[in-house]
């Protein structure tokens, strides 16, 4: 009997050099792809071009040729997604239709253009200086002076295709292209619209037109697309792209993202959800690849702040290749993010309850089952922290089902304080216990540190309540021993 084969996604994947697509499920297994080469235009004076219409048939080619690989896979396809080149330009009309070839993102012919638009007094490199700084401010960044961003895409066609301009409906980035012909909706991506520099990028789950610096670029409001984000639905495949395809109209397309720029999208997912900068995490992570050092638990965790452990016991500690896991010592080229995710499961729940009796029932951890584990491992750590979310695949799955302010929330109730409040009420008794105790006579924890850490008023120490705990129950325990 034949195994029902599992929904399917349509990656689709447009590089300069060529349109490439993929079938995979949902669990990230993949199974085949295919290509097909699309030529690249060289111009002079610093042109480059392609021909939209030339990506749309070499869809058509790898679909048909994943068809008759895989032919029930492709009968399975659910969703398609796509990922393209970034910061080409396409000028359509009101039918979608394109004017020009793909303006591409090697294409230089609009520094001249870009530099006539936002010249000023005083400049900076040709540019006005007032017009920096409100890009610094409202975007994050500023128009390449190259000329290959949309910016001096569309000054370009504006000043030297007059007529193309009066007739273009909308300007389009390659990804927006690529989604109107597989569903006819106009709609740009909070990515794909970035590097036009007309948006206002502060907040990131509200990234909108900036009416300031959409009058400082020269083109038309009109001829911007609407936004959307990246991870919406912007549709099912319209009838004339399913049936050029040879595809189900049913069949949903995602929003998705720009190849250039899926990496900024990362850092500032993670920004938000450490509630740090995003320069922050981009510094950080161009420090990890120019070094090559991977994380590693024997180097993270070493406190940067005042503890209560003795610092040679801390270092001591951190040097023992024995206390860490063989994998996490050599992890191969695994990601950061991937590579502390096996850190966190290797601290498994207790299975023994220390207070429990032999008649109590045996405990059952079914997420801690081998086939959970290996699939949460298989998903990509951008993908759990989606938004600038933690567990945001578990709050995308329940949100139909839960309040939005619990789907939404950023802390979780907890017995810190109660447990806080038995410590203060019974300080007498933890200092007696620790500050004379076994851990400070073994040279286990510093005892003026100890001292500060069991004081009343506010403390510079790293660990707070929680170490204190640690140490009261390893004290309790030594004392047990020692009386044996």
């Amino acid at each position: 009997m034949a195994h029902a084969v599992a929904p399917q996604i349509l990656a689709i994947d447009l590089g300069t050099s060529g349109m490439k697509a993929a079938l995979v499920a949902a669990d990230g297994t993949v199974t085949g792809w295919a290509e097909q080469p699309v030529p690249l235009q060289v111009l002079p004076g610093g042109g480059a071009e392609q021909d939209p219409r030339a990506w749309w048939k070499a869809l058509a080619v790898v679909v048909a040729d994943l068809g008759r690989a895989h032919p029930g896979h492709l009968a399975a396809v659910t969703t398609i997604c796509s990922s393209t080149q970034g910061e080409g330009t396409i000028a359509v009309d009101a039918a979608g239709e394109p004017l020009t070839q793909c303006i591409s993102w090697l294409d230089m012919r609009g520094a001249a253009n870009l530099r006539r638009q936002f010249g000023g007094f005083p400049a900076l490199g040709g540019v006005s200086l007032r017009r920096i700084l409100r890009w610094l401010r409202l975007t994050g960044g500023m128009p390449s002076m190259t000329g290959k961003d949309p910016a001096a895409h569309m000054l370009l066609v504006r000043d030297q295709l007059p007529e193309v301009y009066a007739r273009t409906a909308t300007f389009l980035n390659v990804l927006d292209w690529i989604n109107l012909k597989l569903t006819g909706r106009t709609v740009a991506t909070v990515d794909s619209i970035l590097t036009s520099w007309v948006t206002d990028n502060r907040r990131a789950g509200r990234i909108r037109y900036s009416p300031a610096l959409v009058a400082d670029s020269g083109i038309d409001r009109s001829k911007l697309p609407p936004i959307v984000a990246c991870t919406d639905v912007i549709g099912t495949l319209s009838p004339s792209a399913a049936s050029f395809l040879g595809l189900p109209a049913s069949i949903q397309v995602m929003a998705e993202v720009l190849q250039k720029c899926f990496a900024s999208f990362v850092a500032l997912d993670a920004a938000r959800m450490d509630r740090t900068s995003v320069w922050h995490v981009l510094g950080r992570a161009v420090g990890h690849y120019v070094t090559r050092r991977p994380w590693s638990p024997t180097t993270e965790f070493v406190p940067r702040r005042k503890t209560i452990l003795r610092q040679e016991v801390v270092h001591d500690i951190s040097r023992d290749s024995d206390l860490v896991h063989p994998w996490l010592l050599s992890p191969g080229r695994a990601p950061n993010g991937k590579i502390f995710h096996a850190w966190q499961l290797l601290f498994p729940a207790e299975y023994y309850n220390p207070l429990g009796s032999e008649s109590d029932p045996e405990q059952v951890t079914p997420l801690f089952s081998q086939p959970l584990l290996e699939l949460a491992m298989r998903i990509p750590t951008w993908l759990l922290t989606l938004g600038g979310w933690d567990r945001a695949m578990a709050r995308r799955a329940f949100e139909q089902d839960l309040p939005r302010r619990i789907v939404t929330r950023q802390t979780k109730g907890g017995q810190e304080e109660h447990a806080k409040s038995i410590l203060v009420r019974n300080i007498t008794f933890a200092r007696e216990l620790l500050l004379d105790g076994h851990l400070v006579r073994e040279q286990l924890l510093e005892r003026n540190q100890l001292a500060e850490a069991l004081a009343p008023g506010p403390t510079q120490l790293l660990g707070g309540n929680a170490e204190l705990f640690d140490c009261l129950g390893a004290e309790a325990w030594a004392r047990k021993w020692c009386s044996q």
